[in-house]
């Protein structure tokens, strides 16, 4: 790379002759720092578009450079950082160089269980095929090049749970980091490359699953809470054990958060419904209640007209002379009996005890 010896000017007249790469693969640097350095200086460069439209035949105006009145406005002063390049891990997977295992102490009690498991299953196993031990230890699904890594992995995340205060747990099925008394399922993947076979002779059987070497980290089950942490072309999975460690607070405050607005609508909703039971069972009561009193209104009704006509009975009795003992015990029988029927009165009747006023028919009997 050249060193930039140059005026503001010099610059200025650049900027405008040259895409702002050739400036780039010229002094070095990278597209923010030629911004920072022109931005320091108070030069004016085209906006995004500018060159293909110049391309195009366009003719733009060019803005004029400001005067800067500065100590060391004339000669310009750059020196961009150096760009370190960076190895792509995938060049390194691709090149079949192993990466190196980070141990951490000793071994977990969870990790040891793991390792076991993967021993019986590997036994007499030749194939580079994904190895799955998720049902009764941690949950992990590797080919047997990457055994020893997702275990390394596994054994420094386990040691930084518990480092901010939470710890791993395994069920059957279930591999579950327990923080701040919430629970979130974990699991580590080993992603596949899918190649198609040349002349398969089944249509199900079109392509070949092979192990690409990148892992996967899975933390959480629903997806809204979940996320996932892989191996990239710059970075390692075991390098994002700190992000992870931060995530699990956050993400437990989230679930908090979330079962408290859940619990927070639940209580909402058992008031809202014990208040239309309430109002349902008032309004029975109500309508029981007027019901009685339309009911008691037309027996009362029934009962003072009744009375009206045994008294007239009574009087055209008297008027026509046939008013005799006879008569005279059928009114006393026939008032007291419009005494039971009244809902005011309710005088007792042991013979019509079990009538209903309403119907006036006695209950059905049943026999055997």
């Amino acid at each position: 790379m050249k060193k930039m010896d140059l005026t503001r000017k010099e610059l200025y007249s650049l900027i405008w002759e040259k895409p702002l790469k050739y400036i780039i693969d010229t002094y070095g640097g990278t597209y923010q720092d030629v911004k920072d350095l022109l931005k320091k200086y108070d030069i004016p460069s085209p906006e995004n578009g500018y060159w293909s439209r110049v391309r195009s035949g366009h003719t733009i105006e060019i803005p004029s450079l400001p005067i800067l009145i500065r100590e060391d406005a004339e000669k310009v002063s750059y020196e961009p950082k150096e760009v370190k390049k960076r190895v792509k891990f995938k060049d390194i997977t691709n090149a079949n160089v192993n990466l190196p295992i980070r141990k951490v102490g000793k071994l977990d009690e969870l990790v040891i269980d793991a390792k076991k498991a993967f021993q019986n299953q590997s036994k007499g196993n030749t194939d580079n095929k994904l190895i799955s031990i998720a049902y009764d230890v941690l949950n992990i699904n590797v080919s047997p090049k990457m055994i020893d890594r997702a275990l390394s992995f596994f054994n420094m995340l386990i040691l930084g749970v518990r480092r901010i205060g939470g710890k791993v747990e395994v069920k059957q099925q279930h591999s579950t980091i327990i923080y701040s008394g919430e629970r979130l399922e974990i699991s580590l993947r080993e992603r596949q490359n899918r190649i198609e076979k040349q002349n398969p002779k089944y249509s199900w059987e079109s392509y070949d699953y092979i192990p690409s070497g990148n892992l996967y980290f899975k933390l959480g089950e629903n997806s809204w809470s979940s996320k996932e942490w892989k191996d990239t072309a710059y970075t390692i999975l075991e390098d994002k054990i700190e992000d992870i460690l931060e995530y699990i607070p956050t993400v437990v405050l989230k679930i908090q958060e979330l079962k408290r607005e859940i619990e927070q609508r639940r209580i909402a909703q058992e008031k809202e419904r014990q208040r239309q039971l309430e109002i349902e069972k008032q309004q029975t009561t109500e309508i029981n209640n007027f019901l009685a009193i339309k009911t008691n209104a037309e027996l009362w009704q029934k009962a003072t007209l009744m009375r009206a006509y045994l008294t007239a009975m009574e009087e055209n009795a008297i008027k026509n002379e046939t008013f005799d003992d006879q008569m005279k015990q059928y009114l006393i029988w026939a008032r007291r009996k419009v005494d039971w029927y009244d809902p005011l009165v309710e005088l007792e009747d042991e013979l019509f005890e079990k009538l209903d006023k309403i119907t006036l028919t006695l209950p059905k009997k049943y026999g055997w």
